[in-house]
């Protein structure tokens, strides 16, 4: 909820757009049009539990983007999680603008930081732009911060 709404949330952050655009914002350096920190980190891995509604059903918003050094190589999870309601997780499609992503791999249940890294696709993974993150279940995407 942001402001008594119900809102989609990642890490707790709901995004909203700016009045103007990003790229002319970035192109003409202006810094007071758009929070220019990076979004905070709200999501605690270890004993956040996806089954179950979210403890904190209070989200803040933010204009804010992660600024990646180009050509970077970047690894992104997806986590899907329980709704607001209890027992509804939903499918989710995931699409990234400007940019194809490999599809280092996905699963049931929670992402288990430690033993899943050793199961992704690191030979031949997927390409794609969009993908489906299945209810209670993530995929690991890995791109290339090569589109200025």
């Amino acid at each position: 909820m942001v402001d008594g709404n119900l809102q989609w949330s990642i890490n707790n952050v709901s995004f909203y757009l700016p009045n103007t655009p990003y790229l002319i914002v970035v192109k003409n350096k202006w810094h007071n049009v758009f929070n220019q920190t990076s979004p905070p980190d709200g999501y605690d891995f270890r004993d956040y539990d996806i089954f179950s509604p979210p403890k904190n059903v209070n989200a803040t918003s933010s204009s804010s983007i992660y600024k990646l050094p180009f050509n970077s190589v970047v690894d992104v999870i997806i986590q899907n999680a329980n709704t607001m309601t209890p027992n509804n997780s939903e499918t989710h499609p995931w699409h990234l603008h400007g940019h194809d992503f490999w599809v280092m791999g996905h699963g049931k249940g929670k992402f288990d930081v430690k033993n899943d890294p050793k199961k992704f696709n690191l030979v031949n993974p997927a390409m794609k732009n969009t993908v489906v993150v299945q209810p209670w279940g993530w995929v690991a995407l890995r791109f290339r911060a090569d589109n200025p």
